[in-house]
């Protein structure tokens, strides 16, 4: 915010359909005031107010901000032409908090692949190497997991000249 006093707008909240932004906010329109009066704190008496909308795959629009403009410095009230570029801004501002929150989506995923690639080399580490010989006998085991890694387990525990155990688990 810039002009207003940090004191007004750190602690400002508006509720949904309270006041002209809250009812911006409500709508999802865009809104040009002409001409406000009585209000010392427009000069030119005139402002614009335009959602930051986001239409992921223009599933629908959902506000995330608004962006309010006053005063001009040249005084002339804002026009149409002002309100349509603004409203491009705010598309824009949008677009890339869109873009900004899928970066950050793609990289929380890139972490959550990289700790079951390790996962899944832990696994494969604890998995025998190789079956065990024994006479007369052939074996072999694999583990296959329907994803990287999965909660299965083998191993062969050798006895000594008692026999041999599986362990399946």
């Amino acid at each position: 915010a810039k002009g207003i006093e940090k004191e007004i707008w750190k602690n400002l909240e508006i509720s949904i359909g309270e006041g002209v932004s809250g009812r911006v906010w409500k709508e999802g329109k865009p809104l040009l005031i002409k001409k406000v009066k009585g209000n010392p704190r427009y000069h030119s008496h005139s402002y614009m107010i335009a959602p930051v909308t986001s239409f992921p795959m223009r599933v629908g629009e959902v506000p995330i901000g608004l962006i309010n403009v006053t005063d001009k410095k040249s005084q002339e009230p804002f026009t149409g032409s002002d309100l349509k570029l603004l409203t491009t801004m705010a598309d824009q501002v949008a677009s890339y908090m869109h873009i900004h929150d899928l970066a950050g989506k793609l990289q929380l995923a890139e972490q959550a692949h990289l700790q079951l690639e390790i996962a899944r080399e832990i696994q494969q580490r604890l998995l025998p190497k190789k079956s065990p010989a024994m006479a007369g006998i052939e074996m072999d085991g694999c583990l296959i997991s329907a994803e990287r890694v999965g909660a299965d387990y083998f191993d062969y525990l050798s006895n000594g000249n008692q026999g041999l155990g599986i362990c399946i688990a």
